[in-house]
């Protein structure tokens, strides 16, 4: 009997069959064709989501050099043509200051509302273009090609008649008025004073402006 016992215990274990091994085999490539498949979508939903982000965002480049745009940016240039040396020294050592700007700024407009109350009217839509252009950015449109093309145009506005449209917005109860000349998103890095390029890879950009 203790050989018996003995015999049985050091008896092999059965080895799975060739048809076991065969199903193990089909269900890895079963998994590995679907992980495949899924990461296709997720590319291919990464790329149309990129693609309507630019194009949403080359919408409000066009908008910008409409006929209306055009004007509204030449109408709050016009006035600052005789203080451009001034401007050039904004930055320098004695130069002009940011408060300096602003308050040339508020003579701008007092003059220019003595006989015309289109100025204000000119810096309310370039304003509300750019908030147009930040809420787009939150939703559809691509946040480093819009910082690219507007971020200078918004950084200049904003240091213009930044101070002046706080005033009107405190003054015509326009609350909120201006946000997106303070969106981080559209203003340069801070460690390379440039915007992020846009990047090569969309699958990247779907997932980190999550």
């Amino acid at each position: 009997m203790a050989n018996v016992r003995q015999a049985s215990l050091a008896a092999p274990r059965p080895t799975p069959s060739g048809r076991g091994r065969d199903w193990n085999l089909i269900e890895l490539l079963t998994l590995m064709v679907t992980a495949l498949g899924i990461f296709y979508v997720l590319i291919e939903m990464a790329i149309a989501r990129f693609d309507r982000g630019v194009d949403q965002t080359l919408s409000f480049v066009e908008r910008f050099n409409h006929a209306e745009m055009l004007e509204a940016r030449r109408a709050i240039t016009a006035p600052w043509l005789q203080y451009r040396d001034q401007l050039a020294s904004f930055g320098d050592e004695g130069g002009l200051s940011r408060d300096q700007i602003g308050e040339l700024a508020e003579k701008i407009v007092r003059v220019n509302s003595q006989t015309s109350s289109d100025l204000q009217a000119q810096i309310l839509t370039v304003t509300s273009f750019y908030d147009e252009l930040s809420t787009c950015v939150d939703i559809a449109c691509n946040p480093d090609v819009a910082c690219q093309y507007f971020s200078k145009h918004i950084a200049d506005f904003e240091l213009l008649y930044g101070q002046v449209l706080d005033q009107m917005s405190a003054g015509f109860d326009m609350a909120g008025v201006g946000y997106g000349l303070d969106d981080p998103k559209l203003k340069p890095t801070e460690e390379g004073e440039t915007c992020r390029k846009p990047t090569s890879w969309p699958l990247l950009f779907a997932f980190s402006r999550r």
